[in-house]
């Protein structure tokens, strides 16, 4: 392989004939080998004839053979092959047989680098280390001889590493293993917060005349340690209590300097007392509620705005009591420890109430042993968000002392929509009785009438 060929030189003689002038002329001829074309010194080009070019240094016994065009490099074609082959003539006109000469590859192309680990703007840490720097070489001629590698920090890129420390230099070269394949291995220990370069460049043959590859501007990376912030902002942390369903849960996520790569969330909900099947904690898995033993992760829309559409079936189950906690991931894979879970619940206003008690008979002037009011929303769900009064009926009549005692119970916050009248309620007549409850919003108004 050659990079350069400007001129071809030799040496004539012939034996037999003594003295000087021995070698009246010699010749060269120059073939392409990929399509047989000669090179013609009489066209200053290729041509399909055979052709054999005189010396162009008027010596035939330490004969050159140049031209403009091979100074120049424009008469070689990158990767093609040539043969070149030479003959004399004495002073007795004895033609030389020529012999098969030598034969080369030009190459003036430099090989190619590239680079696969780290990837351009890639992020990396703890879980996503970079214990080695992997790439490929490429010559489409020669074979590629030795791969570099400088490896700088920012700010400038003006401290690079030599293989076993940091010094102010623009670029440390040093050698990779392997070629078609490297590697370059390293012993050194990143910094959070900093970003990296890598560049690489390459060279082929072995010969003092090789073609190296201008380094381009490599690949920067940043490494990573800390772990990203997600937060929830719908629904908010300030607020406990909704009086419609949540369609969007929303909210942020920050990290530096890898950048927030996913957010996932983890929802669940315990149900309240006056459910028929409290206590009980139920999962969401992305498509229904189920009964799980551990956190159940979903991975949101977004990244440091990001948001989880929640359907409205089977929806939020009114009353029960639900829990929200958030992770995010960033993109050096460090993933966030999740925090304080956000408290919240939907629940519609009452519509209507359940009168639950002991069968009877009962004996009048006796208390009824187990009883309870639930407030129930438009759907039949428990309506948790509930205060007030309610007063009871007695046979579809306003009840009164004469009647029940007590004749009203009232819903706090803490009840959760749910009232436990057990041993409260005593019968004060004989006869058929039938109770029902009633809403009162202000003394003398009824806004929910639900006899039962």
């Amino acid at each position: 392989y050659l990079t350069l060929l400007d001129d071809v030189v030799a040496f004539a003689r012939d034996d037999a004939v003594a003295g000087p002038g021995q070698m009246t002329v010699t010749q060269t001829s120059i073939r392409r080998t990929l399509d047989s074309y000669y090179w013609s010194a009489l066209d200053d080009n290729w041509s399909v004839t055979p052709t054999w070019n005189n010396d162009t240094n008027s010596n035939p016994q330490a004969w050159q053979y140049s031209t403009p065009k091979m100074q120049d490099g424009t008469m070689w074609t990158s990767s093609r092959t040539y043969q070149i082959q030479s003959r004399g003539r004495d002073t007795a006109a004895n033609q030389e047989t020529p012999s098969a000469g030598v034969t080369y590859t030009f190459d003036n192309i430099p090989p190619v680098t590239a680079i696969s680990s780290p990837v351009a703007g890639g992020a990396y840490g703890p879980l996503k280390t970079l214990p080695q720097m992997l790439g490929s070489g490429l010559d489409e001629t020669s074979p590629v001889t030795t791969v570099y590698v400088a490896l700088s920090s920012a700010p400038g890129y003006s401290s690079s590493w030599t293989g076993s420390s940091w010094t102010a230099n623009a670029d440390n070269w040093v050698i990779a293993s392997g070629t078609g394949s490297w590697v370059w291995t390293h012993a050194l220990t990143f910094s959070h917060g900093v970003t990296y370069r890598v560049k690489t460049k390459s060279r082929d043959l072995l010969t003092a005349s090789y073609n190296e590859e201008t380094p381009g501007a490599g690949n920067s990376f940043v490494f990573d340690n800390q772990t990203p912030v997600s937060t929830v902002t719908t629904p908010s942390p300030a607020q406990h209590d909704y009086d419609a369903p949540i369609s969007l849960i929303q909210g942020t996520a920050s990290d530096a300097p890898a950048d927030v790569d996913l957010v996932d969330i983890a929802l669940r909900y315990q149900t309240v007392a006056g459910m028929a099947d409290h206590p009980q904690t139920y999962r969401w898995n992305g498509s229904t509620w189920t009964i799980s033993g551990g956190d159940i992760w979903l991975s949101a829309t977004g990244g440091t705005s990001w948001n989880y559409p929640f359907p409205g079936s089977p929806g939020w189950r009114s009353a029960a009591e639900n829990y929200l906690k958030t992770r995010a991931r960033d993109k050096a894979l460090n993933v966030e420890t999740p925090g304080a879970e956000v408290n919240f619940r939907v629940t519609l206003p009452a519509a209507k109430f359940i009168i639950t008690l002991a069968p009877g008979p009962f004996t009048a002037g006796t208390q009824i042993s187990t009883g309870s009011v639930k407030a129930l929303d438009v759907n039949d769900n428990q309506a948790a968000g509930f205060v007030g009064t309610v007063q009871f009926t007695a046979n579809g009549e306003i009840s009164t002392a004469g009647d029940l005692t007590p004749f009203t119970t009232v819903f706090g916050v803490q009840d959760n929509g749910f009232v436990g009248i057990d041993g409260l309620i005593k019968v004060k007549q004989a006869g058929p009785l039938t109770i029902g409850c009633f809403y009162v919003v202000t003394p003398g108004t009824v806004s929910v009438n639900n006899p039962t």
